[in-house]
């Protein structure tokens, strides 16, 4: 889902797929290229989405763009869309959320407990200064939840 081109076509794959029984999809979703921060959440939230109105798990797997023909040795590459507070609050979200980089959110609450509920907010999260302590809090938070110690 490595853009917006692709709305549609994405969703209708998985669920044709889901439909003939198949319970777990991969989504590959490309950021920082020719997007902005919330054409990706969109692309983010429609894995929540369909993982929660079908069923089944629909992980995705943010991947970023970096440029391979030009030498860029500190990985920098912000995208035309994109800041580079944005992209690295991005990472901090990320980190702090998931495993192995891939966001498996179970229903929506979870995924905008995270991301936020609308593109905007994702947007303005992702610009907060102080986004790995605020990461860290809801880390924190989840897993008191977990354990039912939640406040």
């Amino acid at each position: 889902f490595d853009g917006m081109q692709e709305d549609g076509y994405c969703q209708r794959a998985i669920e044709r797929m889901a439909a003939r029984g198949h319970k777990d999809f991969n989504v590959y979703v490309l950021y920082n290229f020719k997007d902005s921060p919330e054409d990706f959440y969109y692309r983010l939230r429609e894995c929540a989405r369909l993982t929660e109105s079908l069923g089944v798990s629909v992980q995705a797997f943010p991947m970023r763009y970096q440029p391979i023909m030009e030498v860029d040795p500190g990985r920098a590459y912000v995208g035309e869309k994109w800041t580079s507070r944005q992209r690295k609050g991005f990472m901090s979200l990320l980190g702090h959320q998931s495993l192995g980089g891939q966001i498996s959110a179970h229903n929506l609450a979870e995924f905008e407990y995270w991301f936020g509920k609308t593109a905007e907010e994702f947007a303005a999260l992702l610009s907060y200064p102080k986004i790995r302590k605020l990461a860290l809090r809801r880390q924190g938070s989840r897993r008191l939840e977990r354990w039912g110690l939640a406040v």
